[in-house]
């Protein structure tokens, strides 16, 4: 008989054996679980034997002082009338009396109360006394002259014998007080015992079920073992015929098997452990290959982890290996079972393109931060702010643009863009449409003018979409002239009151040349902010909605206190340290309090004392005006 069968031997002969052992101590167990409560019903028939016996005894008692004054009434009674009816009380009572003391005297014997007897003995003696001493006489000459003596004396022999009664129902007050007790004291010990008695019983049978169980479940395990054991022997034969990289191992990581496709790899062998995987992964990927492994067996989760496998000819390439582990119907991991992949030309080609997007993003910064402005205009009157913060992706870098300058005239020119399109060729097309801008605007001083002459520049030059807002700034009188391409439109704070949001204009640019576009005239007061941005701020949120809402609460902010940046302000407060999924552009007008008077026409300072800006449109012929009143309802 080999060991294998010796030890299934031993756990058949255990299987029987547990049951008997346990039937031996359950019996040992309940001999002394009723051997404890025979006991414990002893105690409790003695001790409530001792409380019918105290009951009967203070009843007896009671009776015996009730009968000795039936005696008594009777006596005087038939003392003060000479009426034989006042007898009868006194021979019954007399009868009874003799009764009483009897059946007194066998409790308290029972009860073993030594003071109880003796003063029961003295109430008898008293009682016999009274008789002789003054009941008799008074039968024999009732109207004796010494009727008032022979009463004294009863009363001090009456009050005697209350005093021995009552002496007799404290000793008895004292033994039911005592049997109260002892009887309480029992029923606490016999709760007491059967919960002890059921816990130890409960204690064992959970001790034999587990034992039990476990023993069933080390039975179910090596069943399942050699269930597995024969599936994994199956399994490897399948293993050699798949094209990938397979192995097996222990619960605890152990490597039992690898398939045909590992030893042409490598050129080492499959049917030995792999001792040193130090040997065939890189020592670039060493550290992260083994932490995953061993992060995988500890959890039991698993672990996908990519790395660099030497070849038989010494080349590395790149796999990605999953490991997976196998479980029981416990759920506890009897083996692991891995693949790898090789994923090296895929890799190297992805690193490629990587290296290919990383430069474009490089230039197409360089280009940005070159197109944009170092430094935008400064005025007693006002102060032009930009914020430009690209997109967190590198393949996300767009056309967003913002421009301000002087001409020669003291007008201010703005415009902020963005064209459709990320990357290198949108930097570029941003650039192109930015001069555009800026020379058609040295040359027309009506912004609608200057965007249809820039649609025209972007068809031909086939950019792109564009969407573009530009515009001049006369710092005399504080007034706001610009026109919209379908960019956001721009919003608004005053001194007081909340942020608003202008009206928005026409279609992009490059994408019909019949577009019209409208000049609007927008008047400030001193302390106004005026803020213009890029999409990018308020797609952020996958809800431009939401965007907006977001945006204009960060203006009224920002507008509250003085900032250096009121640009940078606005950003920050919108994204609170997060990355953009675009890039973003803010510009912002600041008109200042504290300048002096800019001169101006009646009209304007009219408007001035009532609004803190005002929109009109373009005064062209042809133009529809656009009514748009910010603050009140339109005239």
């Amino acid at each position: 008989m080999n060991a294998v069968e010796d030890g299934r031997v031993e756990k058949t002969v255990t299987r029987y054996r547990l049951p008997l052992v346990a039937a031996v101590l359950m019996a040992l167990v309940l001999v002394v679980v009723l051997s404890g409560l025979f006991a414990i019903r002893g105690l409790l028939v003695r001790s409530f034997g001792v409380a019918r016996h105290v009951q009967a005894a203070q009843t007896l008692t009671y009776e015996a002082l009730q009968e000795q004054i039936d005696e008594e009434s009777g006596i005087r009674g038939f003392a003060d009338t000479r009426d034989p009816t006042f007898l009868q009380p006194y021979y019954v009572a007399q009868q009874r009396l003799t009764t009483t003391f009897f059946e007194l005297r066998g409790d308290l014997a029972g009860l073993g109360l030594g003071d109880a007897l003796r003063s029961l003995d003295e109430a008898r003696r008293l009682s016999a006394e009274w008789k002789s001493h003054v009941a008799e006489p008074l039968l024999r000459a009732p109207g004796s002259v010494q009727t008032l003596q022979v009463e004294r004396i009863g009363k001090q022999l009456m009050d005697a014998f209350r005093s021995q009664i009552s002496s007799l129902q404290r000793v008895l007050a004292v033994r039911e007080a005592e049997s109260e007790a002892a009887t309480s004291v029992t029923i606490t010990r016999l709760l007491l015992y059967g919960v002890v008695s059921v816990g130890v019983l409960g204690v064992f049978g959970i001790v034999l079920a587990l034992r039990q169980a476990r023993f069933q479940h080390e039975l179910d395990r090596e069943r399942e073992g050699r269930l597995l054991a024969a599936r994994f022997g199956d399994l490897h034969g399948i293993a050699d015929a798949l094209p990938q990289i397979v192995w097996t191992a222990t619960p605890r990581g152990e490597i039992d098997f690898f398939n045909r496709q590992w030893r042409e790899y490598t050129g080492k062998p499959g049917g030995e452990p792999l001792l040193n995987w130090g040997e065939v992964v890189h020592p670039d990927d060493f550290d992260g290959f083994m932490e995953s492994w061993k992060q995988a067996i500890v959890s039991g989760t698993g672990a996908t982890v990519e790395f660099r496998l030497r070849r038989w000819d010494g080349r590395f390439r790149w796999q990605r290996a999953f490991a997976r582990p196998v479980y029981d119907r416990d759920g506890a991991v009897v083996a692991w079972f891995a693949t790898a992949t090789d994923i090296d030309d895929q890799k190297r080609a992805f690193e490629g393109l990587q290296r290919d997007y990383e430069q474009e993003k490089h230039v197409a910064d360089t280009l940005q931060q070159a197109f944009l402005s170092k430094s935008l205009v400064q005025t007693p009157e006002l102060a032009f702010h930009g914020s430009y913060v690209p997109a967190a992706s590198y393949a996300q870098v767009g056309g967003d643009w913002f421009d301000a300058f002087a001409l020669p005239d003291g007008r201010l020119i703005f415009s902020i863009g963005d064209v459709a399109g990320h990357g290198l060729e949108a930097a570029v097309a941003m650039n192109r449409v930015r001069q555009a801008i800026l020379a058609a605007a040295v040359q027309d001083s009506d912004p609608a003018s200057v965007l249809e002459n820039v649609n025209t520049i972007v068809l031909l030059q086939e950019t792109g979409m564009v969407t573009a807002l530009c515009g001049y700034i006369d710092p005399a009188t504080l007034t706001v002239r610009y026109a919209s391409a379908g960019h956001p439109a721009p919003i608004v704070q005053g001194p007081d009151g909340p942020a608003d949001v202008l009206p928005p204009g026409g279609i992009p640019l490059g994408v019909s040349q019949e577009a019209v576009y409208a000049s609007q005239t927008l008047a400030v007061v001193p302390g106004s902010l005026l803020v213009l941005y890029t999409d990018g701020i308020l797609e952020w949120k996958q809800n431009p909605i939401e965007g907006e809402q977001e945006l204009v609460r960060a203006v009224s902010y920002v507008a509250k206190g003085p900032q250096d940046n009121a640009a940078r302000a606005i950003h920050n407060a919108v994204f609170k340290g997060a990355l953009p999924v675009d890039d973003v552009a803010i510009m912002t007008v600041t008109f200042h309090r504290s300048t002096g008077e800019p001169q101006t026409t009646p009209q304007a300072e009219k408007r001035r004392g009532i609004l803190p800006f005002r929109l009109r449109s373009k005064p062209k012929e042809g133009d529809v005006p656009a009514h748009a009143f910010v603050g009140v309802p339109p005239h």
